[in-house]
């Protein structure tokens, strides 16, 4: 008798069967790979940075609100001034000293607002109140009011909207660099997953084809044995149909080796770190025919290419950087 080297795929050790478990769709996986890729998650959170790197850009043209208080007290020396007086004498003139305190409170609040020329546009409003010991001028304390606009236009350096604005330029160049090396690892992902999906479908089929010669092979080996019995066949004819059970047990090895390599794939590609899961059935999707043109496909990959437009960012963003 001929001993049986092959097992199969799923046998009675408390495995599913393929029968038993839910079907794998193609959608399903491209939609499961797209949620849990690390890659695809790495791109969306760069993008996300992008994104923010524009805001901080145009936050440097955000007006903004300034207040300022400042305080001055002064006291002068003493001073030797003359000065009369009447007594019952008469007028008497005398001489003596007095120092002089003045106290000086300025408050003042402003808005500024940068524009991209380079320049500043400032509207402020300033309270001055000052107290002067003794009086020198009516009324005292004194209130002073005083509302400005102030604009300020640098015209050699930082001059020019074209300088101011690079940032914010090279910002959105940054952010749409990030969006096309998110589709690019997007359609990357999605192309991995649909070549793990049909090679593993393809290595299935393979399996059940590899099956079918085995059995044959071995209807083969035991018609040649009855014919040797009879004395039609030799020996070598055992031999060689003994041999090509053998080669055909192989190439089934093989294929159930594959098949677990292509589920380990497919496993991979979908986020899977756990590969003792055994992946459910899988069949080919609905696919409706369409013209495919040379001329037609070489224009999409020049226009929706990811790869090249990032390229051509980021020329533009080296452009602006130099400016």
């Amino acid at each position: 008798s001929l001993p049986l080297f092959v097992a199969p795929l799923i046998d009675s050790a408390g495995l599913p069967q393929e029968a038993d478990m839910d079907p794998l769709s193609l959608s399903g996986c491209v939609v499961e790979a797209l949620t849990d890729n690390f890659a695809v998650r790495i791109r969306r959170e760069i993008l996300n940075q992008a994104k923010d790197s524009i805001t901080m850009a145009e936050a440097e043209f955000d007006p903004s609100l300034q207040y300022s208080i400042s305080k001055t007290v002064s006291l002068s020396p003493p001073q030797i001034v003359p000065f009369s007086y009447y007594t019952a004498a008469g007028l008497v003139t005398a001489e003596g000293s007095y120092s002089t305190y003045s106290n000086s409170v300025n408050n003042t609040i402003s808005v500024i607002q940068p524009v991209t020329t380079g320049g500043t546009v400032s509207v402020g409003y300033s309270l001055t109140r000052a107290l002067t010991t003794p009086i020198a001028t009516l009324p005292d304390p004194n209130y002073q009011g005083d509302v400005y606009i102030r604009v300020v236009q640098p015209l050699l350096q930082g001059a020019g909207a074209v300088y101011n604005r690079s940032m914010i330029e090279s910002a959105r160049l940054s952010q749409k660099i990030a969006g096309l090396n998110l589709r690019n690892e997007v359609l990357t992902t999605v192309y991995n997953v649909e070549n793990a999906y049909f090679e593993l479908l393809f290595a299935r089929e393979h399996v059940n084809v590899q099956r079918d010669a085995l059995r044959l092979a071995r209807n083969l080996y035991e018609e040649n044995v009855v014919k040797q019995q009879a004395g039609v066949l030799c020996d070598l004819d055992i031999a060689q149909a003994k041999s090509a059970v053998a080669t055909a047990e192989n190439d089934l090895l093989l294929s159930e080796q594959t098949v677990q390599d292509d589920e380990d794939s497919l496993l991979h590609f979908l986020g899977r770190r756990e590969f003792r899961a055994t992946v459910g059935p899988v069949a080919f999707p609905d696919a409706s025919e369409s013209a495919v043109s040379f001329d037609r496909s070489y224009k999409l990959a020049r226009e929706e290419g990811p790869t090249l437009s990032a390229a051509q960012a980021a020329i533009d963003q080296s452009d602006r950087k130099s400016v």
